[in-house]
């Protein structure tokens, strides 16, 4: 086995026993197993993926897609009484777009464990928010690239107003890049 594939493998293992100890850590039931416990249940299904019994995709690094138009920031919506509230169209349409766009380029890929975003937003109002605009289209990426927005760990994200010369194309839009996230250890997170 080359150098690159064992170190493949190692951070493929790595990235595994993470998953294993976010999922241990997060779990909202009782803890009828150890965390080590936990682990070997998580490398078995990896090792029996790897042997062809169960097939899983490998994710890989840096997902990418555009959405074009216009950002849709997060919003509160209209209240429609007894705490429940409608979610403004403009960021409905705006978040089904940016499913829309994932599924088409990366089919049914679900990240399971911790993830990272990277995102540019191209607005055409540079007074959005730009917490309110990544909320959007984290939540808009929700069951469809990730389970929850538990699952991000790490963001980076910039606001991008039209150019001052009107003369230079601009199109409005968001690039994101999803990845597996690979920072620090885990072991911080797990209650002793």
């Amino acid at each position: 086995m080359s150098y690159a594939a064992q170190k493949r493998l190692a951070d493929e293992i790595s990235t595994v026993l993470a998953d294993a100890r976010y999922e241990w850590s997060h779990s909202s039931h009782a803890r009828s197993l150890s965390v080590e416990d936990f682990m070997v249940r998580f490398l078995t299904r990896f090792i029996q993926s790897k042997l062809g019994d169960k097939p899983q995709p490998e994710a890989p690094k840096g997902m990418k897609i555009w959405a074009g138009g216009k950002p849709a920031p997060w919003g509160m919506g209209k209240s429609v009484g007894r705490g429940r509230r409608l979610k403004p169209q403009r960021l409905a349409d705006w978040q089904a777009l940016i499913g829309w766009e994932w599924r088409k380029l990366h089919g049914t890929t679900c990240f399971e464990g911790p993830v990272e975003i990277e995102c540019l937003f191209h607005v055409t109002r540079p007074h959005l928010d730009l917490d309110n605009l990544l909320k959007a289209a984290i939540d808009g990426l929700k069951d469809i690239a990730f389970r929850d927005d538990d699952r991000v760990y790490k963001v980076t994200a910039t606001k991008l107003p039209p150019p001052e010369e009107p003369c230079e194309k601009f199109e409005p839009g968001m690039e994101l890049a999803l990845s597996c996230y690979r920072g620090p250890a885990f072991d911080s997170h797990i209650p002793s």
